[in-house]
């Protein structure tokens, strides 16, 4: 009998990991929340009804709330985005019928393309930005925030995440035209929901057991619906998932592929537009970049399946961001991002073609965006650092790559881009400890550049005490304001004319004041009649003070005179029912004089320095008001619309009275009260080295303010005035070297 020989095995089953995750159910509202949103339209308020997240979903349940005092209880429901915002009328207070906390809906103003860099304080440097539709995309840490597009808008969270926040694309994931995200921290991917009019919504989320590395977004089984890639890692290996969605934000996972490395970044498409996965990957353990793709035998090498080490290695770090098509030949490229912080970084494509094509560019430390900025339909990249922004863009016509870069935007930090100003031009936008928002252009060429501010200056004769308007409607700009000629002060009527080889200012009428000699005092503008206040000497060294009401359209002329003057002289304005008043210091009491001089009122004014006019009551009588503190101002206006004047007073810190309260504002400098954007309301405006800083005023209060950065040498407020008939409200200033000059139009 012949043994039988029995071979054993003693080795375990090798058992194939597989990916280990579970969908984030976070369907119950755990609050209703009112957010700071305003509109441009009309007066409206907004309410999010939030899950655990900080994310709104719908609900069915009803939103009560109140308007003002009225004891009338307001009710809406959510739209399917979870937001609610109901139209509140004349405005007023709002609250939630759970809250004794009140907020005061307001109008927010569209941008105008002033071709001035505009600013928006922030409250701290975001960590990532992406862009949204008609607003960005910032991350604090753990939180996400929704900031709106419009300058003075303040951002608010939409996503409270499980840790902070590695990683944010902005991506089309519904189709319906709004952009929405992808967020993952270290265990949890995130789905954001772009909502229309602003914010985001819930979406859905998953959690994994591995640490999540990427997350890609796009069309992966040529349904033309966006799918999702997910590549997790651990030390020894990783897992890219595919989850297929159902177009109405449902995911069923799909194929995955197991790999024997670990992952250190990756990227999703259907290249070739076969309806077939293609991924691109870096392995974290050699630097390679491999390239898989599924067919219907499963995961293969795709074309080409590693780019040649020798070509290139992907240093530690490195991230692949959104494939784009570079060339505009319909086929998405692929990008590979070096790490930050080293001395320099390498940006290197891949234009896919028959074969690769690697083109490699290396910056100091640089962060990037990506948007076919010049309209040709390829897809132009933007790279900042701390000796400028450049832009790169493919030529169409001459199939060439070329580079511009544009300097002096500061330290390297977040950025984005849009069309903020409506122009129909890409914008930059830059997040520090302010937003600010650099305008695009088109230079002579038709190349896009960030709009340099070039000024067109005149020739001047005015002081700083001058108006400037097209009071006649004629459509020329004119100036009026005090000319000196010699000793003698003189107002002036000037039309701004552009000259073959230079500017300058065409008179149109002079106004002498008789006298041996005259001081331009103060001058004012209330509609179109212009107050000027001068003090005169007359035989004897006797002075007397004289009020002028000159209405610029019809030429009358009203004065006053007063002898016996000590102390300072200050004068202001104000119109009730279209007619003018007028109040005047003398040194020792104030006069408050109708349009044709006659006198309505007097009372003391000992230590006024200045002197403003209004109605801050409506007790049925004009208010007047002094300050006495060394070279303080102050003024009147009614800031919010509601027929009662605040008070503004500037004495160093600039405070300003209404609403039952006095607040101080956040800037302080010279200031003036002007219609910015001509919709028939006053804004505050503060000149510092910071900028030119815009508030205005609302039903609850000031509103927080915006910037315009003037870019030129000038100390004084700047006056708005439409130059050449667009409807856009151009800054006219007067420059330190005695010019006027505002934006070329």
């Amino acid at each position: 009998m012949y043994p039988f020989l029995f071979l054993v095995s003693c080795e375990e089953p090798v058992e194939i990991r597989t990916l280990s995750y579970s969908f984030i159910k976070a369907n119950t509202v755990v609050e209703v929340q009112s957010v700071p949103v305003g509109y441009t339209d009309e007066l409206r308020a907004t309410f999010r009804s939030v899950n655990e997240y900080g994310a709104s979903i719908a609900s069915s349940d009803v939103i009560s709330y109140y308007v003002g005092d009225s004891n009338a209880e307001g009710q809406v429901f959510t739209d399917a985005f979870g937001y609610a915002r109901p139209v509140i009328g004349e405005g007023g207070s709002v609250s939630l019928s759970t809250t004794e906390d009140k907020f005061f809906p307001y109008i927010q103003s569209e941008n105008q393309a002033l071709k001035l860099p505009q600013i928006t304080p922030l409250e701290s440097q975001p960590d990532i930005v992406e862009r949204g539709t008609d607003g960005f995309l910032l991350t604090f840490g753990s939180q996400l925030h929704w900031q709106s597009a419009l300058m003075g808008s303040q951002s608010y969270s939409v996503l409270n995440a499980d840790g902070d926040i590695l990683g944010l694309w902005s991506r089309h994931l519904d189709g319906d035209g709004v952009l929405d995200a992808v967020v993952w921290t270290e265990q949890s991917v995130f789905l954001m929901r772009g909502v229309p009019d602003g914010g985001m919504s819930w979406g859905g989320g998953l959690s994994f057991e591995d640490r999540v590395v990427a997350v890609s977004a796009s069309d992966l089984n040529g349904d033309r619906i966006f799918d999702l890639a997910i590549g997790v890692t651990s030390d020894t290996d990783s897992i890219v998932a595919l989850f297929h969605s159902d177009g109405n934000w449902g995911y069923i996972k799909g194929e995955e592929m197991l790999q024997p490395y670990p992952l250190e970044a990756m990227v999703a498409e259907d290249e070739n537009r076969d309806g077939r996965a293609d991924v691109s990957l870096i392995d974290e353990s050699t630097g390679y970049v491999r390239r898989y793709t599924y067919d219907s035998a499963g995961w293969a090498g795709g074309l080409p399946s590693i780019i040649e080490p020798s070509q290139f290695i992907a240093p530690k770090g490195s991230h692949m961001p959104p494939m784009i098509d570079l060339n505009a030949d319909g086929r998405n490229d692929l990008l590979v991002v070096g790490p930050e912080g080293a001395n320099t970084q390498d940006l290197v494509f891949f234009i896919i073609q028959e074969s690769f094509v690697i083109f490699r560019q290396q910056y100091a430390s640089f962060l990037a965006e990506y948007a076919d900025i010049d309209h040709n339909g390829s897809t132009d990249i933007l790279t900042f650092t701390t000796e400028g922004l450049r832009y790169l863009w493919y030529g169409t016509d001459t199939g060439e790559f070329t580079a511009n870069t544009f300097t002096g935007f500061g330290d390297k930090r977040p950025f984005s881009i849009l069309d903020a100003d409506n122009d129909g031009i890409t914008d930059v936008v830059f997040f520090g400890e302010q937003l600010l928002l650099q305008p695009g252009s088109w230079s002579d060429e038709g190349a896009w550049r960030i709009s340099p501010t070039i000024w067109t200056s005149y020739d001047n004769r005015f002081t700083e005490d001058f108006v400037v308007g097209d009071f006649d409607e004629d459509g020329v700009v004119e100036v009026v304001g005090f000319i000196m000629t010699g000793v003698e002060v003189k107002i002036e009527t000037s039309e701004l004319t552009l000259g073959a080889e230079e500017n300058f200012l065409t008179s149109v009428d002079v106004y002498p004041f008789a006298g041996d000699l005259s001081d331009g005092l103060d001058f004012a503008q209330c509609g179109n009649d212009l107050i000027a206040l001068t003090r005169r000497a007359e035989g004897g060294g006797d002075f007397v003070y004289e009020v002028r009401r000159f209405n610029v359209v019809n030429n009358e002329l009203n004065r006053r005179a007063s002898r016996g003057l000590s102390g300072e002289l200050r004068m202001d304005c104000t119109v009730v029912d279209n007619q003018t008043y007028m109040v005047v210091g003398t040194g020792a009491d104030w006069r408050l004089l109708r349009d044709d001089m006659s006198e309505i009122d007097t009372g003391p004014s000992a230590n006024w320095v200045d002197i403003a006019v209004g109605d801050i009551d409506n007790a049925g009588s004009l208010d007047v008001r002094g300050c006495d503190t060394a070279d303080c101002r102050i003024d009147m206006a009614d800031l919010d619309g509601d027929g009662l004047d605040e008070v503004i007073i500037n004495s160093g810190d600039i405070t300003v009275e209404g609403w039952d309260t006095t607040v101080t504002l956040s800037q302080q400098g010279p200031h003036r009260i002007v219609d910015v954007d001509g919709d028939g309301f006053f804004e505050l405006l503060v000149h510092n080295a910071q900028g030119l800083w815009v508030f205005r005023g609302s039903a609850g209060g000031l509103l927080p303010p915006f910037g315009l950065q003037i870019n030129t040498d000038t100390s004084i407020p700047a006056h708005f005035v439409d130059i050449d008939g667009d409807g856009v409200r151009s800054p006219v200033v007067l420059r330190d070297n005695g010019k006027l000059a505002h934006p070329k139009q």
